[in-house]
């Protein structure tokens, strides 16, 4: 995008059948929407609309350039750990506030030493067999919660290895590990741009789940971040309880769709009105089923 022959903005997207965009990098890209700076109001609308797109979908789109008096559109955060004055100060900052987590957390890591055996927190563990657990327990999750499997497709096991692979001054991909008896409790995948570390795909040993072995993790990690020149931990947008506790500030985010096409347009109105009437019915439990797997469908076929 250009104005007066200035570069001003750049949109990441990919073309799909009948017209069809969505994020690069789409259902992987946690952060989505137009590269630009601060002072730059991309008009979305009018983008797709040169781009001759029918639709372009946003699942973690900045909410600041969600497009204004649209309908459909739901709006959610991604929390902001504010380390930037070190881990004691973060720390007495959500004490302040009357959160208890950190106190709750560092217990439960105390009851799980006690119980099971001595931690070791290392923050970047390039093994090749840490990052074939991950694969393995985030199969299994999916299985577990019946969503899509992302690691039935090669490309996004290919992208991991392929960020893994590459690191500089400006960015870095890793995986953070927490060992309890010298096996893997939690690990988790970061992403690294400058002074701002993202998670990334979470996982633990479920054996350990009453210990809250992820929430331990965490904790070791933000306490690890300055010493390893990281300000701000962005936890993810997720509706987990435990992410509205540990937040300093939130990045506010959007999802929906530019929609151009006006068939679209009320093929996903008419989905909208029957998912919702369904649930509020007394049908319900016998449809339910049945929605999972046309949602299922819809998002293995999302995946190619």
């Amino acid at each position: 995008m250009q104005e007066g022959g200035e570069v001003v903005g750049f949109l990441p997207f990919e073309r799909r059948s009948f017209d069809r965009a969505r994020p690069a990098g789409f259902p992987l890209s946690d952060y989505q929407g137009v590269v630009c700076g601060p002072d730059w109001r991309p008009d979305l609308p009018r983008i797709v609309e040169l781009l001759r797109l029918r639709s372009l979908d946003f699942t973690h789109l900045l909410a600041g350039q969600a497009p204004e008096g649209e309908a459909g559109w739901t709006f959610g955060q991604s929390p902001i750990l504010d380390l930037s004055r070190g881990f004691e100060a973060y720390a007495q900052e959500r004490a302040a506030r009357g959160s208890n987590l950190i106190r709750d957390t560092d217990r439960r890591q105390r009851k799980l030493e006690r119980e099971v055996g001595e931690l070791r927190y290392v923050w970047s563990d390039p093994a090749p067999e840490v990052l074939e657990q991950l694969i393995s327990w985030k199969k299994a999750q999916y299985a577990r919660t019946k969503v899509i499997d992302l690691f039935d497709h090669e490309w996004p096991r290919a992208l991991l290895k392929g960020l893994m692979s590459h690191s500089d001054a400006e960015f870095g991909c890793f995986i953070t590990v927490l060992y309890c008896r010298d096996e893997i409790a939690a690990l988790e995948v970061e992403l690294r741009y400058r002074d701002t570390l993202h998670n990334w795909f979470p996982a633990y040993d479920p054996e350990l789940y009453k210990y809250s072995p992820g929430l331990i993790m965490s904790l070791e990690l933000a306490r690890a971040c300055q010493s390893n020149g990281v300000n701000y931990l962005d936890l993810g947008m997720g509706s987990e309880s435990y992410k509205e506790r540990f937040v300093s500030f939130p990045v506010p985010l959007a999802r929906g769709a530019i929609v151009r096409s006006r068939p679209i347009r009320m093929a996903r109105e008419g989905w909208k009105r029957t998912r919702d009437w369904l649930r509020a019915s007394p049908m319900r439990p016998a449809v339910e089923p049945v929605i999972g797997v046309a949602r299922r469908m819809r998002e293995r076929m999302g995946m190619r």
